[in-house]
């Protein structure tokens, strides 16, 4: 079946979204689109830009997950797509179960049963329906106690490390740049794995959150928001941008 022809009268936002249209069909599943699907039906469906905060490919000892969600807990979503293989899915779920207190994998039909035997039963698994709705299929166990606390230092950033230690009243010892390192991740292994993440949710949330960018995440188009979300963008830029989606697609061919 043939899709429409370009119409050069549209605006480039109207170009995405209907770009976005022909990608989310199954036939064209890729992972964009999956994680499209959690910034439009979790991110932005069940939460919102003030209390929640959405990571992509944040790390995880010594895998990255595709997209975590921080907002009263934390949530890691591993995406096996149609184009996806599952032969590693196992030892990255391991990993992230050390450092997120929710972990769930969301998948297409054709993976669903294998994804339902090799994920743990506390792993959650999120079904990517041919309707683009995200239907749950087995619900992740929340359990914040049993994170790595050591795999969670190797996670964060040294501003990040040092704010969790503030905000469990840990007082930081003056020490030389080549001790402050380990001193660190000696004051963070005594933190207890709850206290530890209830700090990392509120830290992540301010340092990497996207609540400066609600107002252009709410005027773009919603094919759009993910990529939104997951691209650092200066606050100068973001008018440039939203002028740009709106500007006539045949003038928009001319910029080249």
């Amino acid at each position: 079946m043939s899709e429409a022809p370009f119409d050069a009268t549209c605006t480039v936002a109207s170009l995405f979204d209907e770009a976005f249209r022909i990608l989310r069909q199954k036939s064209h599943r890729h992972e964009y689109v999956y994680k499209a699907a959690i910034a439009q039906r979790i991110l932005m469906g069940r939460h919102n830009l003030s209390t929640a905060a959405m990571l992509s490919e944040f790390r995880a000892g010594p895998r990255k997950v595709d997209i975590a969600i921080l907002n009263g807990t934390s949530t890691a979503y591993e995406i096996k797509s149609e184009r996806d293989r599952l032969d590693r899915l196992l030892d990255q779920l391991e990993a992230y179960l050390r450092v997120f207190a929710q972990v769930y994998v969301v998948t297409g039909q054709n993976h669903l049963d294998d994804v339902l035997q090799i994920a743990p039963n506390d792993v959650g698994v999120l079904l990517l329906t041919d309707r683009y709705q995200l239907h749950r299929e087995r619900t992740a166990v929340d359990d914040p106690c049993r994170l790595d606390v050591s795999l969670v230092f190797e996670s964060l950033r040294g501003s990040e490390i040092r704010r969790v230690l503030e905000l469990n009243d840990v007082t930081i010892p003056r020490v030389p740049n080549t001790q402050e390192r380990q001193v660190l991740r000696a004051e963070f292994l005594r933190l207890s794995p709850k206290r530890v993440h209830a700090a990392m949710i509120d830290v992540l949330r301010q340092s990497r959150g996207q609540s400066a960018l609600r107002p252009l995440i709410t005027a773009a188009p919603q094919s759009l928001w993910a990529a939104i979300c997951m691209t650092p963008i200066r606050k100068q830029d973001e008018d440039r941008l939203l002028n740009a989606l709106q500007t006539n697609a045949e003038v928009a061919l001319s910029w080249a």
